[in-house]
């Protein structure tokens, strides 16, 4: 969801007018956060000391408004991860044709739920998202099914489909008992380095070349990428499926401390900042309708007996895919917009990746292949041609009503960005969010979960 959410901010117009000492103020507070956290890494014992020394800049006052708004030349930078990862990321966000159906059904009755509010569900109010985005929805409920076969073929490509993130990096948000997940279906494994029957290598020496030589730390960023490392994942091999994890103290974590808490006024505006609540709702929705959407699999493939549950470390307490899905995402469970919501985010995925459109496609962007080897160049770039080519990431030249009706969600999010001076000034609270977005991922204690968790925060 961060790339998205980024560049819906990178096509913001610069502000030149904030004051000097304000723009110090919040760069500074970045800056003492990253000294902080490489005091940790490098063992320098200056932790506890840093932490008095900050505690002054942790009051949200005036003095901390955003540092200029980046312009558009910054959407180079943002994207640059972009090209990497789209398939991967935009696979797993892409709403299945099972899920779209639940949806279809649920969402009719929909005109009076309220909005999400991401720390109680007990603040209340009609939505007004409602009528705005329902066009765009019937527009993803024609065309999407065709986008996720497109997704899914590009996945197989190795350029997309072997992924390298940090899988053993630590929480730092909450204290946690170790807990380790046993079941097989949490467990995942670095892909070998060999390929026993060719002896070559299976993850590309290229790609692993482009994975060290594109990271790039920006100390003023949106996101913080993992670090690159040796290791790399299948998820062809190792997708999203049902594991019976339990993830709802790191959600409780997000919807209270990352997303914004907003009182009873600001929820009837409208604001970034709600927006923002929006998203992560929308996230959460996502991997809420792959949860149901796995008991369903698991059911299945053992011809309906449903004793295979059982089997699952401690039990399993969620074994019917209807209760889950009225429970999780209909508008009479815990939250009456998830699908709403997740229309919403699944809408400025699809702006993001329209706006990087001809960075995906330069010419001079390598997918992993070799540099004499036309053909697989040619098949990559064939692929993505194919996805690109979706009714639902069509410019405005193509089809206005079709690019008007996607691009909604992101225009209510830029003109809420950009209504007023206080909300310019204090986007910085969004960057400082977007990045912990991935960050709270290493709380996850399923590595599954966790590997398909950043591939969703990342994009």
């Amino acid at each position: 969801l961060m790339v998205p959410y980024t560049l819906a901010f990178t096509l913001l117009p610069t502000s030149s007018s904030l004051p000097v000492s304000k723009t110090l103020s919040a760069s500074l507070h970045f800056k003492m956060r990253n000294i902080l956290t490489m005091s940790k890494n490098i063992g320098i014992g200056g932790e506890t000391s840093m932490n008095m020394d900050m505690k002054w800049m942790n009051h949200r006052n005036s003095n901390y408004n955003s540092p200029t708004i980046p312009n558009r030349d910054t959407i180079t930078a943002v994207t640059a991860n972009i090209k990497r990862t789209f398939a991967s990321r935009a696979a797993s966000t892409t709403i299945s044709s099972s899920t779209t159906a639940l949806a279809a059904t649920s969402f009719s009755a929909m005109s009076s739920s309220r909005l999400y509010s991401s720390k109680s569900s007990s603040s209340s109010s009609p939505s007004s998202a409602s009528s705005d985005i329902q066009p765009g929805i019937d527009i993803i409920q024609k065309h999407n099914p065709s986008l996720h076969s497109s997704l899914t073929n590009l996945r197989n490509i190795p350029y997309f489909r072997y992924y390298s993130c940090d899988m053993l990096a630590s929480c730092e948000y909450m204290p946690q008992e170790l807990f380790e997940c046993y079941s097989q279906t949490c467990e995942i494994y670095p892909v070998d380095e060999f390929d026993p029957d060719t002896d070559e290598e299976i993850v590309p020496p290229t790609i692993r070349y482009l994975d060290v030589s594109e990271f790039e730390f920006d100390i003023d960023g949106w996101a913080r990428w993992d670090m690159p490392s040796d290791d790399y994942y299948d998820i062809v091999e190792f997708g999203e499926e049902f594991t019976n994890y339990d993830g709802a103290e790191v959600w409780k974590f997000i919807h209270s401390k990352i997303a914004f808490e907003m009182e009873d006024d600001e929820v009837l505006e409208k604001s970034w900042k709600k927006d923002f609540n929006t998203i992560v709702s929308g996230m959460h929705s996502m991997i809420s309708a792959h949860i149901v959407e796995g008991i369903q699999e698991k059911i299945d493939e053992n011809d309906g007996d449903t004793s295979f549950f059982d089997e699952y470390d401690g039990g399993c307490k969620w074994t019917d895919p209807k209760e889950e899905y009225v429970r999780r995402l209909s508008v009479n469970g815990e939250t009456p917009d998830a699908i709403q919501n997740m229309y919403f985010t699944f809408m400025l995925l699809l702006s993001a990746v329209q706006s990087s459109r001809e960075y995906i496609m330069d010419a001079s962007i390598n997918f992993g292949c070799d540099e004499n080897d036309i053909e697989c160049d040619a098949s990559v770039r064939a692929a993505l041609e194919d996805v690109l080519s979706s009714p639902l990431l069509q410019n405005m030249n193509d089809d206005s009503n079709i690019y008007s009706s996607i691009n909604v969600a992101s225009s209510n999010l830029h003109d809420h960005a950009v209504r007023d001076e206080q909300s310019k000034h204090n986007l910085w609270e969004a960057r400082m969010r977007s990045r912990e977005l991935l960050r709270i991922m290493n709380c996850v204690q399923c590595n599954k979960c966790r590997l398909h968790g950043k591939i969703a925060a990342m994009g």
